[in-house]
């Protein structure tokens, strides 16, 4: 079968339902495992659907906004940004150290939180504290700590656009 035919038949909403669906799947598995994997894991899964330009998010020491745009200065002295920088949608905070950074794909939000003086935080270059997945009943899962499910109504008014307006979920 024709594999163009076939992405054609499928509608948007379907598709989203069925990536979201197998996001919530792998949010699942990362809650069975220890912290660190966890953290792994969450890696690897901005590194998928938030890829830097170059590196790892694993690699990151820090992030800022710049401008509009989401810079990561890497462990080894260089920085980069994403390579779709129209993903990067909004932050918590200040744009040199912010308290959150919001990245929005296809599928919904991912929020990355940074607290360098929580046990997770502490434990990783970036200092992020927990990493959230917004799913598609708009509740959020956190990758890092298992059982930690938020309202989206609990979020109101928390972000910065990037262009310095309200961000509305």
């Amino acid at each position: 079968m024709n594999m163009a035919l076939t992405q054609a038949t499928i509608s948007n909403p379907d598709l989203q339902r069925f990536i979201g669906e197998q996001l919530i799947t792998i949010v699942a598995q990362m809650a069975k495992t220890k912290t660190d994997s966890k953290l792994e894991n969450a890696y690897q899964l901005l590194d998928q659907y938030f890829p830097l330009e170059n590196g790892s998010h694993a690699q990151v020491k820090s992030y800022v906004i710049y401008y509009q745009n989401l810079m990561a200065f890497m462990q080894d002295g260089s920085e980069t940004g994403l390579q779709t920088a129209r993903q990067f949608v909004a932050l918590s905070g200040h744009k040199s150290e912010p308290s959150a950074i919001l990245l929005k794909s296809p599928l919904g939000h991912i929020e990355i939180d940074f607290n360098r003086c929580s046990d997770t935080g502490r434990s990783n270059p970036a200092g992020i504290c927990n990493i959230q997945v917004q799913t598609s009943n708009k509740t959020w899962v956190s990758l890092l700590h298992e059982g930690q499910v938020t309202n989206s109504i609990d979020k109101h008014g928390e972000f910065t656009a990037k262009d310095g307006e309200d961000y509305q979920l």
